[in-house]
């Protein structure tokens, strides 16, 4: 093929490390955070969609005790 015409020693320093473990660190802490907000939020919309028919049978039976109330005597 051919002759070795030398060596090439490639290193990485401690410097070059942390910089790419910091940039890592911020992108997970970002998406953590994302995570953290963005739960709750979307918690708090499925609640409220699934808890809708609840609240509807609510107002008709506290309407119905209401105008039961007004009509019958005591």
């Amino acid at each position: 093929m051919g002759d070795v015409l030398g060596e090439v020693t490639i290193r990485r320093d401690l410097a070059t490390d942390f910089a790419q473990w910091i940039e890592d660190m911020r992108l997970t802490g970002l998406l953590a955070l994302a995570k953290i907000v963005l739960h709750p939020v979307l918690l708090f919309l499925i609640l409220r969609a699934r808890l809708e028919p609840l609240l509807g049978l609510r107002r008709v039976v506290s309407n119905l005790t209401r105008a039961c109330a007004m009509s019958c005597p005591r």
